[in-house]
């Protein structure tokens, strides 16, 4: 049944192409090969909805997805690291900057480098992927609310820069240690101005930390789940 899927998609994408083609020449230096991409992306959908139930294609299908590159191991490793560095039981106003800390001492544990294992990189620093809006987000440093327009514009360089994936969207089904949360201004009470961003730290008891630690609750789903992953081949 693979066999036949490929050859459907491969007909209809070189058809595509083919019009594609055509569509570089009229646009000439502004065209980019980003058109290919999203020709292959639309035939991708076209089919999904025909094999929506066949376990051959969602099989395929997954295997690009970042839920087939999950790193439970280095979830339990970053929920540890946020976890041993909580002091306080209340809110102080700075869940992105204890986030980041245990994600650059996550980052430099994945990387193995022992050199950097005493120091945490800024988030202002973080690059952004070749998109067109990028330069309109904020810096990611700045707040929770501004890491999260980043995350949401720069898939490749979350993945590559801190082993992150954006699985919000996906089928993930439960929640399990390491997912990081990002909250969006105002959201379920969280600041109006800056929003949360806090790591699960133990999803059995259903406890998050960032400056502080509390318990999940049901009414309140974030904006955005980050999932630790094993490598970026799925981008």
């Amino acid at each position: 049944m693979v066999d036949t899927i490929e050859i459907k998609k491969n007909y209809l994408k070189t058809v595509l192409f083919g019009l594609g083609f055509f569509a570089l020449l009229a646009c000439g230096d502004d065209a980019s090969a980003d058109n290919f991409g999203l020709i292959s992306r639309l035939t991708d959908h076209a089919f999904a909805g025909e094999y929506a139930n066949d376990p051959a294609f969602d099989s395929a299908q997954q295997a690009f997805s970042p839920l087939s590159a999950i790193d439970h191991q280095g979830g339990k490793t970053l929920a540890s690291l946020t976890k041993k560095q909580i002091r306080r039981n209340r809110p102080q106003g700075k869940c992105l900057r204890w986030v980041r800390i245990a994600l650059t001492k996550y980052k430099w544990q994945r990387e193995q480098d022992k050199r950097k294992s005493k120091r945490t990189f800024s988030f202002h620093s973080l690059p952004r992927d070749s998109h067109p809006f990028a330069k309109n987000i904020l810096s990611p440093g700045r707040s929770a609310a501004d890491f999260m327009g980043w995350a949401l514009q720069n898939p490749a360089s979350l993945c590559t820069e801190l082993g992150l994936a954006n699985i919000t969207d996906l089928p993930y089904h439960t929640t399990f240690d390491g997912m990081v949360f990002v909250y969006g201004r105002g959201k379920c009470g969280f600041h109006r101005r800056w929003g949360h961003i806090e790591v699960v730290t133990n999803a059995e008891k259903k406890e998050v930390c960032s400056d502080h630690c509390r318990k999940l609750q049901p009414d309140c789903k974030p904006d955005i789940v980050l999932a630790p992953v094993t490598h970026c081949g799925w981008l």
